[in-house]
């Protein structure tokens, strides 16, 4: 879902240099991430994209540089992303991913919220919000 990458990266799709017709749940990502105009240059040309490119269109949530530790910055994400609600990140997760899918199940949808609302993670934070505004 996120992309960290080293820099001076260049992406190019081969199926239609090797003879094959990508997936369809496959172009269906491509044009979610790229839109119509990239997802035809990358597909129908095989063409490779450059770093600058994939920065310019936010293909990379992060860019390493030389110098710099990808599994650090890489450990130090996921930290981050440890600290949130599992409940919230992952219903979200799931709830994006139907709505750009345009498959979204509204009983499903009310389910992962209730389940958020009855949460031990959001009854821990509203307990330190309030601690924090006493």
């Amino acid at each position: 879902d996120f992309r960290i990458s080293v820099s001076d990266i260049e992406i190019m799709v081969p199926p239609a240099k090797i003879g094959i017709h990508y997936h369809p749940a496959g172009i269906r990502r491509f044009l979610n991430i790229f839109g119509q105009r990239l997802t035809k240059k990358l597909l129908l040309t095989a063409n490779k994209m450059s770093e600058k490119e994939l920065k310019d269109v936010g293909f990379f949530d992060q860019i390493i540089n030389d110098g710099e530790n990808v599994i650090e910055k890489a450990h130090s994400f996921i930290k981050q992303c440890k600290e949130l609600s599992p409940e919230a990140v992952s219903g979200m997760k799931l709830s994006i991913n139907d709505i750009i899918m345009d498959s979204v199940d509204s009983k499903s949808l009310d389910l992962r919220i209730e389940k958020t609302l009855k949460s031990s993670y959001l009854e821990q934070q509203l307990k330190l919000i309030k601690e924090k505004n006493s």
